[in-house]
């Protein structure tokens, strides 16, 4: 969701101020961290923020940027740009049972395309240091990767990544 309260999903949306300072904060936090691969969404905002990330960083440390379409955020289908509210954030990642969601995508595709990009990454990288730059939506898709479903068997009760957050998982 963006600052205004919308979903941008698939929508591709340049960063704001906010999210600008954010990235380059991340970057001066991690300024010491070593990347040998730096993969991100090819949605601008996922982009930009990778960009600044790796901005702060010695240019001598600075690896290209690869793109992977497996680690955009969730189709939304018609609710591209929808204002958010509670009840709908509840629904989306929970039962999906008081929206018609027959245009977004279903759990079962971004499990699959997220499964897909991070087993690559843990065979064919096994030994790296992976920044990922995607979306708080597909953070969730991660963290069950790395953590599996919370009991309640709902996205929903994944926990909240913050805007910019680092987070890290090893092989």
């Amino acid at each position: 969701m963006n600052k205004s309260g919308h979903w941008n999903g698939f929508v591709d949306s340049t960063l704001t101020a906010t999210g600008v300072k954010q990235a380059i904060d991340l970057g001066y936090k991690t300024k010491d961290v070593k990347f040998d691969l730096v993969f991100c969404s090819p949605l601008i905002r996922a982009k930009q923020t990778a960009e600044l990330v790796l901005s702060t960083h010695p240019i001598e440390r600075r690896v290209p940027i690869i793109t992977d379409s497996r680690i955009m955020e969730w189709y939304s289908g018609d609710y591209e740009g929808f204002e958010w509210n509670e009840n709908f954030r509840r629904d989306f990642y929970g039962k999906r049972e008081n929206y018609d969601f027959s245009t977004v995508e279903t759990f079962e595709s971004g499990e699959n395309r997220i499964k897909s990009f991070l087993d690559e990454m843990r065979t064919k990288f096994k030994d790296k240091n992976i920044l990922v730059v995607a979306h708080g939506g597909i953070a969730r898709l991660v963290y069950t990767y790395f953590h599996g479903m919370p009991k309640s068997g709902l996205y929903l009760d994944c926990p909240e990544m913050k805007n910019c957050e680092l987070i890290e998982f090893s092989n």
